[in-house]
C-alpha cells in the first residue's frame, strides 16, 4: 500500500537523476533521529560527579538509534562514540533546519534547557512530529509543551531524569519513541 505522503511528495534530486537514467530509485530516507542537545549547560552535574553530558552518553551508548545528530550552536550527525563535549548555546532551530533539510519528519529530542530563539524553535518545529525529554531541573520549562503544541500531531513533551537510577528508564523510553511509528 502506498502512502499519501508517497504519492504527493515531490521527487528528490537524486530520485529524478535515478529515474533519468533508468535506476532504481534511492532507499527512502529515514523518518526518524535522536536529537541531543549539548550545549554548554550540558557540563552541570546531573548528580554528583557525573555531568548530564556524560549521562547521557551512557543512555546513548546502549541504543540502536536510526541517526543522532548533536547541536549547540551548530548541528550535526554523530555516531554513539562521537557526541561531541558540551559548548555554546542552544539554537534548536538550527537543529531543527538540520534535520529537515535531511528529511526526517519525525525527532527524539532530548535537552536540558531553553533554546537561544523560541520563536525560531518554534517556526522551525511546524512541519516536525516531536518527542521531547527534558533532563533538566524540573520542573519542565512551559516553552517545551507550546512547542510541542506547535509541532505536528502527536508531539508531546515529557519530564525526564539523567540520574543513576533513572537512566535504565530514560533509555528504554527514548528506545520505545525511537521505534514508534
Amino acid at each position: 500500500m502506498t502512502s499519501i505522503d508517497t504519492i504527493q511528495r515531490p521527487l528528490s534530486l537524486a530520485e529524478r537523476a535515478a529515474r533519468a537514467l533508468g535506476r532504481p530509485a534511492p532507499s527512502q530516507p529515514e523518518k526518524v533521529c535522536l536529537l541531543l542537545d549539548v550545549s554548554g549547560s550540558m557540563c552541570d552535574p546531573a548528580e554528583p560527579g557525573i555531568r548530564k553530558i556524560d549521562a547521557l552518553r551512557s543512555v546513548v551508548r546502549g541504543l540502536t538509534a536510526p541517526a543522532i545528530y548533536a547541536f549547540a550552536r551548530i548541528c550535526k550527525r554523530v555516531t554513539r562514540e562521537t557526541i561531541p563535549e558540551p559548548e555554546g548555546g542552544t539554537a534548536l532551530h538550527v537543529a531543527f533546519a538540520r534535520i529537515k533539510s535531511h528529511r526526517f519528519t519525525r525527532a527524539v529530542l532530548v535537552t536540558d534547557g531553553l533554546p537561544d530563539d523560541e520563536d525560531a524553535a518554534i517556526r522551525e518545529a511546524v512541519s516536525l512530529e516531536l518527542d521531547i525529554l527534558y533532563v533538566g531541573p524540573a520542573p519542565k520549562p512551559d516553552f517545551l509543551d507550546r512547542l510541542a503544541r506547535a509541532a505536528k500531531a502527536g508531539s508531546q513533551a515529557h519530564l525526564a531524569s539523567l540520574g543513576s537510577t533513572d537512566r535504565p528508564a530514560l533509555q528504554q523510553q527514548v528506545r520505545r519513541l525511537l521505534t514508534a511509528s
